[in-house]
């Protein structure tokens, strides 16, 4: 352990000094006065050899090495169910800090099993028979008239069932269809594609963590605390710790078993060049 310190549970004067003491550092530049648990892991303060800080230099040169070396903040993430994450502040991202955050939805409904893109609305998928009639003609007027209405609509007047049962069935999607934003069809805006190459529903609505910028504990009183809350955050905070140390050792992992090599990487470019017919003055 070098960031993570053991910490008597039973003991609120323990579990207070070392929610008091740990450093902190800010959540985002220092003019906005908002600060929450920190550690430093600028590489002076890494405990690394003469030999290790001078690899650790040149991997930071390197492409890609932290990518390498944060899984361990998704893991944080995932355990605390979104509500705190871990990020880097300082002006060279010497610091990692605790951050409250929460998921939230993107909004997007369906997408594109072509190129990918996203769409806010969902695809509907026409019931079969006679309710599938009453459900397109209501899509198709975008919710537009009153029940009564529809039910002059030729598609719906030439149905063989009970005026009560269409009635239903029009006010059942009438409320169904303006909750959502739904298309008939599933053809994807951007590509073209449509069927079984076009758009489909999310299973499961992507989301995105959105991080908050204020800071923790900052005006907090731990003596009015109940022995609970002190040893839940004591916890949250350790673990935030853990996960520092994780980091940490993923990077000594980097600079010990791995070098730098410098390649040199051909990126093609698009150019305009002239072509004349043969004998035309250049």
């Amino acid at each position: 352990m070098f960031y993570e310190k053991k910490v008597d549970l039973r003991s609120r004067r323990k579990m207070t000094d070392f929610l008091v003491n740990h450093f902190r550092y800010s959540t985002m530049n220092s003019w906005n006065l908002s600060k929450s648990y920190a550690n430093k892991i600028k590489i002076s303060t890494l405990g690394l050899t003469h030999e290790q800080a001078s690899e650790a230099f040149d991997v930071l040169s390197a492409d890609g090495w932290w990518d390498e070396i944060s899984f361990p903040i998704d893991e944080f993430t995932a355990e605390c169910s979104g509500e705190f994450t871990i990020g880097s502040n300082g002006r060279s991202g010497g610091y990692l800090v605790l951050y409250r955050s929460a998921h939230e939805s993107t909004g997007h409904k369906s997408w594109c099993r072509t190129c990918g893109q996203r769409n806010f609305a969902k695809v509907f998928t026409i019931p079969a028979g006679n309710e599938g009639i009453v459900a397109a003609e209501v899509l198709r007027t975008n919710c537009t008239f009153r029940a009564e209405v529809y039910l002059e609509q030729p598609s719906i007047q030439d149905l063989k069932f009970p005026e009560v049962q269409k009635t239903a069935l029009v006010r059942k999607y009438l409320a169904e269809l303006k909750s959502q934003n739904y298309t008939l069809g599933n053809k994807c805006g951007k590509c073209g594609a449509y069927g079984d190459k076009g758009r489909v529903n999310y299973e499961h609505e992507p989301r995105i963590l959105r991080v908050m910028s204020g800071g923790m504990d900052e005006d907090k009183d731990y003596e009015e605390w109940s022995i609970g809350q002190l040893r839940d955050r004591v916890e949250l905070v350790c673990r935030f710790d853990r996960a520092c140390d994780a980091i940490r050792d993923n990077f000594i992992d980097l600079i010990d078993n791995c070098k730098v090599v410098e390649e040199v990487v051909m990126v093609p470019r698009n150019v305009k060049r002239l072509v004349c017919a043969v004998g035309a003055a250049v």
